[in-house]
């Protein structure tokens, strides 16, 4: 799980932008992972998750000050669509957790964004 959050932090920090209107940077960097393991398990574990973790999200959730609402509105928010809105390279560099500069490189270097898209994927 741990690596999962790292590997997605761009994303997981756009969806507590988006969703919640938590600006993961001016955190405390234990707030700001915390933020991301939180936000990762109920958008993409939750279904999975058995009651103990679920308590103890809930309890971490009004530990850092955050609207008890704030599951559900993780749960629902549509990133795919969000992302989809915004340019080329933003869009990569969320979804593949990548500085900007690297993906203009890339997307420089080959010329063709579907391969630089299966490049980041790997």
């Amino acid at each position: 799980m741990g690596l999962r959050v790292l590997r997605n932090y761009k994303l997981l920090d756009f969806i507590s932008m988006q969703a919640l209107g938590i600006k993961p940077s001016i955190l405390s960097t234990f707030k700001k992972w915390l933020l991301r393991i939180i936000v990762y398990e109920v958008k993409f574990r939750w279904n999975i998750l058995v009651e103990e973790k679920i308590k103890r999200i809930k309890r971490l959730i009004e530990e850092l000050n955050i609207n008890s609402n704030s599951i559900e509105k993780i749960r629902e928010y549509n990133y795919q669509h969000e992302v989809s809105e915004v340019d080329k390279v933003t869009r990569l560099s969320i979804l593949f957790s990548q500085p900007k500069w690297i993906v203009k490189y890339l997307l420089e270097l080959l010329k063709n964004p579907i391969e630089c898209e299966e490049l980041l994927k790997n």
